[in-house]
């Protein structure tokens, strides 16, 4: 690849480059275009779908008025032929516009067999649906007679075709939130609402009769159908409106009749529904609305409904022509841009391959002539700032270069002649100094070479002695190593002697340890008990007290006694024997007293002995914690010891490998002696072949 684009030239390359840039740029603009066309195709698909739901919303208004007409029928009101004429006129004239749309968008809305088979909806085939309408209308001669069953199957197949036609034209997925809310009022909302007048008016006819009175059931029936028309429908439709209405300018720009157009007919359905639905709560609370009122009521919301509904498609294809004609007028800016930038860009191709090729073609013309040893050329863009200017300024380079080559080759000559005169004397005056100093050298060199010989010798001899005493040191040592393993166990024996004697002085300790605890356990429970007997004395003097005291009072309650006489003699003989209890308590008490304080002093003796015992305790603790540290002392210093002798020994061992190394050493230093010897010896023939050499060299040199 690099080779072919090597070979191309600069114009070609552009070329290419413009190319492939403009390929991108078609392909950019294609999906672009295509993109754009897409949302064209799906906002077009959008208006299909309002097509569709056009008649078949006027069908939904009139098809519910039928059924109205056809239930105030069957409840005894007569109608006048010519309302049910025009209305079913109007649903026939309905359907013939529902074909034309269907033959024109039918197939595009998947109203096919397969298209509704595939979403379960072959009731809503066309033919089926107008068979279906051509038998209600049949029935119409006899009004009375038409099943309101009837009509709500056909009813619900209109807002089935409402219905399919959101979901297949693409409505459902309304990218704009002020068309998409617009939707919701259109597709569900408003449709919703008219069948729901439909039903409300079905059910209340035959209960709002004069002659019928409304049952509980009935009343809450109608204010169930009240609150699902207020939340269901009218606040719904009110809440799309108003996000609608906010979002309108924010999509293409405000639409300057959607909100004129739409705003008072919203008004109108919020009002006139709002009456209605009040109308029904009314009907359900206190009544007294007759059916005629209703009717009025509900045809104006009805009506009102449909109104909305109607300007809602129209101001909704509104909206969408908006956005159909923002995206063709986005198709062609862009068109336009890309064609401006084609253009732009094959003008620059232009330019900038003319800035290059026309320098370039002067450069080479330049570079031959340069070439060709014309360095009279001028070479020009020397101060352009781009690519070419550094070429420019190269070449210019290149032709000083070649004219301070030119003259230095005349330099050169000249040089050359005097540099070979020159030469010759510098060579006879080194020839020369050479003799003089290498000559000199290679004297020095021999009597080295011999000086060298005489002390390999005297190094021969001298490794024989060291290898000799290396030999006596290494017996020594390995007898020396026998001695320090013999200490070396011996000390081992000691230090285990030392460890066994360190445990039994360890375990002593703990013994006499655990003695001292015991001990000091004893200790407290004889305190514990000694303040034990203290307490009993206090209670015992107490008790003391108290019979004395008794005694006291048996005393006085003796002399009252007397005092009372004949009556007093009962209590006389209580008192004594009181007073024999208070005599007795107090020999007890007494008695008592001696032996709590013979307790006390065994207690004491008790106390004094735990002491000694504690104290004689921790003596023996002390001695063996004195004999423990000493024994450690002992298995420190023995295993100290230890550790010196294995340093010893290994020292030993290593003096040993020493020694044999240096033996080792001596007989390859015996050897080497012998080599230096050998050396000298050839060192020194070389050295006077050398001379002779250098000798003829510079009697060459002279020559030349």
């Amino acid at each position: 690849m690099l080779r072919t684009l090597n070979n191309l030239t600069i114009r070609t390359r552009m070329m290419l480059s413009i190319c492939l840039f403009l390929i991108t740029l078609f392909i950019s603009m294609y999906q672009a275009y295509v993109s754009i066309g897409s949302n064209i195709v799906f906002a077009e698909q959008e208006k299909k779908g309002n097509a569709y739901q056009r008649p078949v919303a006027k069908m939904l208004l009139d098809a519910g008025n039928l059924r109205v007409l056809a239930k105030l029928s069957s409840n005894g009101i007569t109608i006048d032929d010519k309302s049910f004429q025009s209305l079913t006129a109007s649903i026939n004239e309905e359907f013939s516009k529902l074909k034309e749309v269907d033959a024109k968008y039918g197939v595009d809305l998947q109203f096919t067999d397969e298209g509704l088979s595939s979403r379960g909806r072959e009731n809503l085939n066309l033919n089926k649906i107008s068979d279906k309408w051509a038998k209600l209308e049949s029935g119409l001669s006899n009004p009375a007679a038409v099943s309101d069953d009837d009509f709500a199957s056909f009813i619900a197949d209109l807002r089935g075709l409402i219905a399919h036609s959101g979901d297949t034209s693409n409505l459902i997925l309304d990218p704009d939130l002020d068309s998409y809310y617009l939707m919701d009022v259109t597709l569900i909302a408003l449709p919703q609402t008219l069948d729901r007048h439909t039903s409300i008016a079905t059910t209340l006819i035959p209960q709002l009769s004069p002659t019928h009175q409304m049952s509980g059931d009935e009343k809450i029936e109608s204010a169930v159908m009240s609150r699902l028309l207020k939340e269901g429908d009218v606040d719904r439709v009110a809440a799309d409106m108003d996000v609608s209405f906010k979002e309108d300018p924010n999509f293409y720009g405000e639409s300057p009749s959607f909100k004129t157009n739409l705003n008072p007919l919203f008004e109108s359905y919020t009002a006139k529904n709002k009456q209605l639905y009040e109308t029904l709560s009314q009907i359900a609370l206190k009544g007294g609305v007759s059916q005629k009122s209703f009717l009025l009521n509900w045809n104006d919301a009805h009506q009102s409904a449909y109104d909305m509904l109607k300007t809602g498609y129209d101001e909704l294809d509104t909206l969408l022509d908006r956005r159909i004609a923002s995206y063709k007028d986005q198709q062609q800016q862009m068109l336009l841009q890309s064609l401006a930038g084609i253009i732009i860009s094959l003008i620059f191709y232009m330019v900038v391959v003319r800035s290059l090729t026309r320098p370039l073609n002067d450069l080479t013309l330049s570079m031959k002539d340069i070439s060709q040893n014309q360095l009279d050329t001028a070479v020009g863009y020397t101060d352009s700032k781009s690519e070419i200017g550094s070429i420019a300024n190269a070449l210019e380079v290149f032709k000083q270069n070649a004219l301070n080559v030119k003259k230095l080759e005349r330099e050169s000559e000249e040089a050359k002649r005097e540099n070979e005169i020159e030469r010759k004397a510098a060579m006879n005056q080194l020839a020369d100094m050479f003799e003089q100093q290498i000559i000199t050298s290679l004297d020095s060199l021999l009597t080295s070479s011999q000086k060298m010989g005489e002390n390999a010798t005297i190094m021969e001899q001298l490794s024989s002695d060291v290898l000799q005493d290396s030999i006596d040191v290494s017996s020594s040592a390995e007898q020396a190593e026998s001695n320090v393993f013999t200490v070396a166990s011996a000390t081992e024996e000691l230090s285990a002697s030392s460890a066994e004697i360190s445990r039994q002085v360890g375990e002593v300790s703990r013994i006499s340890s655990n003695a001292s605890t015991e001990a000091q356990k004893a200790s407290q429970t004889v305190t514990e008990l000694n303040e034990m007997t203290e307490s009993i004395g206090n209670v015992v003097l107490a008790i003391r007290e108290i019979a004395e005291q008794t005694n006291l009072l048996a005393l006085n309650a003796t002399i009252e006694a007397a005092r009372a006489g004949e009556l007093g003699k009962g209590f006389a003989v209580v008192a004594d024997e009181v007073k024999k209890l208070a005599v007795q308590t107090a020999a007890k008490t007494e008695e008592i007293q001696q032996r709590v304080t013979l307790i006390q002093g065994a207690v004491g003796n008790s106390v004094s002995a735990v002491e000694n015992i504690i104290s004689n305790v921790a003596q023996i603790d002390g001695a063996t914690s004195s004999v423990s540290a000493a024994v450690e002392e002992q298995y420190a210093a023995t295993e100290e010891i230890g550790r010196n002798v294995n340093i010893v020994s290994s020292n030993t061992q290593q003096v040993a490998q020493t020694i044999n190394n240096v033996k080792e050493r001596a007989i390859k230093t015996g050897e080497s002696a012998k080599s230096v010897l050998s050396d000298a010896q050839s060192v020194k023939i070389q050295v006077e072949n050398l001379k002779k050499n250098v000798l003829n060299f510079l009697m060459d040199v002279r020559e030349d």
